[in-house]
């Protein structure tokens, strides 16, 4: 999804989703809505990061509600496989000179670099919220000290969050 918000904001999202299109499909309608919602307007500057930080935090904490209300309510209509559906997104915004990116799963924005008409450099400018990553393991475990097994590995490259999902953050999943 991309475009040029009413502000002047230029956007675009991915919504990656796992064990069924539902979540996936259902952010990529909400999720900008949300977030575009009381977003600041002024001109981007760096004294007002923390308030569009917060702004977006909140956004895509009410998408995670919505989705699990809706979750909870058809599986209390019989449909119980939608509890393990969820979706990564990623979401960039600029305008003028300032670049926002948010992420949620492992989806990786890349800013390049052209020179002469051919990318000269690309960089990943976010970090995966995966199960394998080292900081990710240690934030799971300090989060659910409690929790026997909140990682299983099951070799460097496939680290799992209660031996069931990759992804440490994620819209839906209702079921972790």
């Amino acid at each position: 999804i991309s475009g040029v918000h009413k502000n002047g904001w230029t956007y675009g999202a991915v919504f990656d989703g796992h064990g069924g299109w539902q979540v996936s499909d259902f952010a990529s309608q909400k999720l900008l809505d949300i977030v575009f919602e009381n977003f600041p307007v002024s001109a981007p500057n760096a004294s007002m990061s923390h308030q569009v930080d917060s702004h977006i935090i909140r956004s895509y904490q009410l998408m995670e509600d919505m989705i699990v209300d809706n979750a909870r309510e058809a599986f209390h209509m019989g449909f119980r496989d939608v509890a393990k559906v969820g979706t990564c997104s990623l979401l960039a915004l600029k305008k003028d000179n300032r670049l926002i990116v948010a992420n949620n799963g492992d989806c990786r924005a890349v800013l390049g670099s052209l020179v002469g008409g051919s990318i000269e450099t690309a960089t990943i400018i976010n970090r995966d919220h995966n199960c394998r990553v080292p900081y990710e393991q240690v934030e799971l475990s300090r989060q659910h000290p409690n929790e026997d097994n909140i990682v299983l590995c099951k070799s460097s490259r496939a680290c799992y969050v209660k031996g069931r999902l990759q992804l440490t953050r994620s819209l839906g999943d209702a079921y972790l």
